[in-house]
């Protein structure tokens, strides 16, 4: 009786040591597909969805992707896994991939976070209305694209002798419609150029102006008013 029930016993270890085997096992591969699925699903969205052509010369992309549930049951798929962006919008940064095995009729979703970073221009210091920006009260910074709103800068050299229009914080992204290179009522050059030569007279800014935009001036000498491209922070040029 005694060598009955040790046989038992030995028969059931064996049983739930198989099964705990095999359960391992399982585990293993299923974690290994699970990280071949996320590789994968990396390289879907920076090939397809993100790819370099889209980005700008001062953009950064970075992609997170989130780990599949272990609970997920993920089978060896004897055909390559497909992968789908069937809700991609560019504007989220949150976007849910489908991965699918079509001759197994299974399917799961893998989520992944993409952050677009864009280098520019914020200020270094709290600025009042008409501080004059310089390389002192400037720096770049990488910042989410989702937080830029309207024209930004890339390079702070060009905004050397802008003037703010109003008050900023330190850290504040720099927009155009926040300075002018030209404001209005400035004492300002005009440049009119004809062929080889150019004329310099003065004038006075009937209203606020950045770099490459055209903006009304009085010539002071003739009272005539005209329009004229700015070139930097005291002169304006026109084509004659």
């Amino acid at each position: 009786m005694h060598l009955h029930l040790c046989m038992k016993l030995s028969t059931s270890s064996l049983i739930v040591f198989t099964l705990f085997s095999l359960f391992i096992s399982n585990a293993h591969a299923n974690e290994d597909n699970a990280k071949r699925i996320q590789e994968n699903v990396q390289a879907y969205v920076m090939q397809q969805l993100m790819p370099e052509s889209l980005f700008g010369a001062n953009e950064d992309v970075k992609v997170t992707v989130k780990n599949i549930d272990p609970r997920i049951p993920i089978p060896q798929c004897n055909e390559k896994y497909t992968f789908s962006a069937p809700n991609y919008d560019k504007r989220l940064s949150s976007v849910p991939i489908k991965v699918s095995c079509t001759t197994l009729n299974w399917f799961t979703y893998v989520h992944v976070n993409i952050m677009r970073h864009q280098r520019v221009v914020v200020a270094t210091d709290i600025l009042s209305p008409g501080a004059i920006l310089s390389e002192n009260n400037l720096s770049l910074a990488d910042i989410n694209k989702s937080r830029l709103r309207g024209s930004t800068y890339a390079d702070y050299a060009t905004l050397v002798g802008a003037r703010l229009k109003r008050r900023v914080r330190e850290g504040t992204i720099i927009t155009s419609n926040m300075l002018c290179f030209i404001c209005k009522g400035d004492r300002i050059t005009i440049i009119a150029r004809a062929g080889g030569l150019a004329i310099k007279t003065s004038a006075i800014a009937l209203e606020d102006g950045t770099l490459g935009e055209t903006i009304r001036v009085e010539n002071t000498a003739s009272e005539r008013t005209i329009s004229g491209r700015v070139v930097n922070s005291s002169q304006i040029e026109i084509n004659i």
